[in-house]
């Protein structure tokens, strides 16, 4: 009887082996001559697209010292659901922001407050999808403090023209009164 135990433990601890390295392979992970990890991904050659690499750079041209510009942000690192929210209705909350992300972010560069939000719309935003989800955008920036400006993507853009669009939205948005 004692054989048999022994075999069937040692099939057991192959099998998982088996198993683990299976799954690890599926997964996307596998060691190399290394011993380091291979993942199936592939370096972006860039954080932006060429039209949000030139937008970018006649935003910083246009902010000055006052604002800072982040580019890509996670709307669940500028928004959180509200306090007192609990259970399911917190987790669907914060789903609707998890994936989600604004294309720029002006800060106060004193404290990285938000002030503004910027969206730089091309042709995909004729989609459908691309709607729903810009009206979601659109709700919860007007629920916040902050306003979010919507830019039309172009080849180049006048830094003066852009500077009033975004001065005259967070004036705009500090004249209102607070709910």
């Amino acid at each position: 009887m004692l054989p048999f135990v022994i075999a069937l433990v040692v099939v057991v601890i192959i099998a998982g082996a088996i198993a683990i390295a299976l799954l690890s392979k599926r997964n996307g992970a596998a060691d190399d001559d290394t011993g380091s990890k291979q993942f199936n991904y592939t370096l972006n050659e860039s954080l932006l697209t060429p039209a949000e690499r030139s937008f970018y750079g006649a935003l910083k041209g246009c902010t000055g010292d006052q604002l800072s510009v982040f580019a890509k942000v996670r709307l669940a690192d500028v928004f959180r659901p509200t306090k007192g929210t609990s259970g399911s209705e917190w987790r669907s909350a914060q789903n609707k922001v998890d994936r989600k992300h604004v294309d720029f972010l002006l800060c106060r560069a004193d404290n990285l407050a938000p002030v503004a939000g910027i969206e730089l719309d091309d042709s995909s935003h004729q989609r459908a999808d691309r709607q729903k989800n810009d009206e979601f955008k659109n709700g919860l920036f007007a629920a916040s403090s902050i306003p979010l400006i919507r830019i039309a993507a172009k080849n180049s853009y006048n830094p003066n023209e852009l500077a009033a669009a975004v001065n005259e939205a967070i004036a705009a948005k500090k004249a209102k009164p607070s709910a």
